[in-house]
């Protein structure tokens, strides 16, 4: 997602499949809808078309969320009630916060296709979210995606481990063929 997309609680990684939420700007009801709805490790993720001024998410909306166990909230639009939400601990990615409530009148639906944060989100998709942003990986993608991701942190820790072993970076990634070149402390 684009790098508007800020958690609220840092230090926190998750993953889980999404329910997705198409509101109107400011409307709750529908993401209120989608807690009754998701299941237990879900991650709600909800279009609200980016609006600022008014939020579809609060602390109401969290403390359901986290007694039913779900994962997270991403908003693409405002949330409310930050210090609640803090406190309690429930992950939250948003576009903004605002003090500002905007009701329920009910526009919208769930577990449809949307955009979040300059993403397609079907429902069933897998997020992944930590301080550095969140990824959507679509469901059939999720399998491959992970592998590669595994391939990556390996080849990450390898670096890590040669550069704390005494190599400089480059003759870290020379050493594992990431860039070219002859000279390793092997090879001399």
């Amino acid at each position: 997602m684009q790098s508007y997309m800020r958690p609220l609680i840092h230090g926190v990684k998750i993953s889980g499949r999404a329910v997705t939420v198409r509101t109107e700007p400011g409307d709750a009801r529908k993401p209120t809808e989608a807690v009754e709805l998701a299941k237990k490790g879900e991650v709600i993720v909800i279009d609200a078309a980016g609006f600022q001024e008014s939020a579809c998410w609060g602390g109401n909306d969290s403390i359901g969320s986290k007694t039913k166990g779900l994962s997270a909230v991403i908003v693409d639009g405002a949330v409310r009630d930050t210090l609640e939400i803090v406190d309690m601990a429930f992950p939250t990615w948003a576009k903004a916060v605002t003090p500002n409530t905007g009701g329920g009148k009910g526009g919208g639906a769930i577990n449809v296709q949307i955009i979040c944060g300059g993403v397609t989100v079907n429902p069933g998709d897998l997020v992944v979210a930590d301080d550095d942003g969140v990824v959507v990986i679509p469901k059939d993608m999720a399998e491959g995606v992970l592998a590669k991701t595994i391939e990556r942190e390996d080849m990450e820790r390898g670096i890590k481990e040669k550069v704390l072993s005494g190599m400089t970076l480059r003759e870290a990634l020379v050493a594992i063929h990431l860039v070219e070149g002859s000279e390793t402390p092997e090879s001399r």
